[in-house]
């Protein structure tokens, strides 16, 4: 995740990647006592236009580290996301 390890020859990405991080935390604590839960999801490497277009030299290191040796597909995340919103759609999480 670019948001914690960076990217070399480009901040502004994984800048605005840290920028939601901070956000979903600041308005989990915000929001939280009025019953309001707030997520964010990170899903990693998934292939999508932006990642095709980068070049193989870059992607070919990053695979390495994913377990399933592999960039995510769309299709691997999207049950997630649906699952997520579900489960907390009623419940709300405390922050102190």
């Amino acid at each position: 995740m670019v948001s914690i390890s960076g990217q070399p020859g480009g901040a502004a990405y994984p800048t605005s990647k840290f920028a939601v991080n901070g956000l979903t935390l600041s308005l989990a604590r915000e929001l939280g006592p009025s019953n309001i839960c707030v997520n964010a999801a990170a899903p990693g490497i998934t292939k999508t236009d932006m990642v095709a277009a980068l070049p193989d030299a870059m992607i070919q290191p990053l695979i390495k580290t994913i377990p399933l040796r592999r960039v995510g597909e769309p299709e691997d995340v999207a049950p997630c996301f649906i699952l997520v919103g579900k489960i907390f759609q009623n419940i709300s999480f405390h922050f102190k």
